[in-house]
């Protein structure tokens, strides 16, 4: 489609009462320094509550309901993409102001019109994207969270991948006590620390999966190659890559020690009973 056939198509669909009733708005810009709209769709009403007229008026200037921290990103894509003689490209999502003072998130795929070498207009698809973007800030506040409390906790804690034995990352604690680097840790495998064969580290990975069991005692050996007893306690947490192992460590070695210790005493005072 010709860049004419697709401005008139584009202008078409502003006016057309079937279009008009979809969440989608389209808004037509001229390559000015204001970049004013020369149409818009009246069902941007749905999406920033202001009318079409506000727009086409100049009651309400676009431009001016834009974030202020995002303005200067929206200026340099637009910018970045006409030099790069890009055909269309997205604003993936930035806030503007709507007619009741609140910041909505919206998301524009843009075309843009050349005649011959000259940018002359930019037609915008706009959608709105608040809901998907809160949801995602608010899962990145919980990912944060969760790697705050992971990275700076006094237990010992791993990630690992349950299908290759990976160790994905390991907490501060955790690299101090097995005496690796972290950049060394995390091309580490469970394999290379515990003591069972990757058959039986398998099995107990897939009992953590399915929630047959989370608290085991193993023989774990440090980089120095000294072995120590550690009780894991585990459990699976979905992610976006799958299923991950979150892995609690205690270092038990002196408690195992002192158990075994104990039961030697208790061995040999029933002996020396036995033989009276």
């Amino acid at each position: 489609m010709t860049n004419n056939k697709l401005l008139s198509t584009s202008l078409e669909l502003i006016e057309n009462d079937f279009f008009n009733t979809l969440s989608v708005s389209v808004v037509i810009w001229k390559n000015d320094k204001n970049y004013t709209i020369q149409a818009i769709s009246k069902n941007i009403t749905k999406i920033l509550g202001f009318s079409q007229k506000d727009f086409i008026n100049k009651k309400t200037i676009y431009s001016n309901l834009i974030h202020p921290d995002d303005l200067d990103r929206i200026l340099n894509e637009v910018k970045k993409n006409v030099n790069e003689k890009k055909a269309d490209f997205i604003h993936e999502a930035y806030r503007i102001l709507n007619s009741e003072g609140i910041y909505k998130w919206i998301k524009i795929v843009v075309t843009i019109i050349y005649e011959e070498d000259n940018v002359s207009h930019f037609i915008g698809y706009l959608s709105d994207c608040t809901l998907e973007k809160e949801i995602l800030i608010e899962k990145e506040k919980v990912t944060q969270r969760f790697e705050n409390m992971f990275y700076n906790h006094d237990a010992m804690m791993l990630l690992i991948d349950p299908d290759t034995t990976e160790i994905i990352n390991a907490n501060k604690k955790a690299i101090e006590f097995y005496g690796y680097s972290s950049e060394e840790f995390i091309k580490l495998k469970v394999t290379d620390i515990n003591q069972l064969s990757k058959e039986e580290i398998l099995i107990i990975s897939s009992h953590v999966k399915t929630y047959k069991s989370n608290k085991f005692q193993f023989s774990h050996k440090l980089k120095n190659g000294e072995i120590k007893k550690v009780e894991v306690h585990s459990s699976p947490i979905e992610t976006d890559d799958g299923i991950v192992l979150f892995s609690i460590i205690e270092d038990i070695s002196n408690a195992s020690k002192i158990k075994e210790q104990l039961e030697k005493n208790l061995i040999y005072n029933k002996t020396l009973i036995d033989n009276l």
